[in-house]
């Protein structure tokens, strides 16, 4: 399914993953675990500043508290 939301803010994690928290219309604020690549600063630095929109295809599971992005 394909989401559309707002960026609120990212977390560095690990070296090649962050955690961003990304504000859904039906959903509400949700946190999705995102792989970044070799440099987190790449994904938080392009796509993943806050208040950007984006669009992501994602798993979202009702009692999970991360969840994952597939694309």
């Amino acid at each position: 399914v394909v989401h559309r939301g707002i960026v609120v803010q990212t977390i560095k994690y690990s070296d090649q993953k962050i955690i961003a928290r990304i504000f859904l219309k039906q959903q509400g604020l949700l946190s999705f675990l995102v792989r970044a690549g070799k440099s987190p600063k790449t994904a938080t630095g392009g796509l993943l500043q806050p208040l950007s929109l984006v669009e992501f295809d994602a798993v979202i599971k009702e009692n999970a508290q991360l969840h994952s992005i597939k694309s």
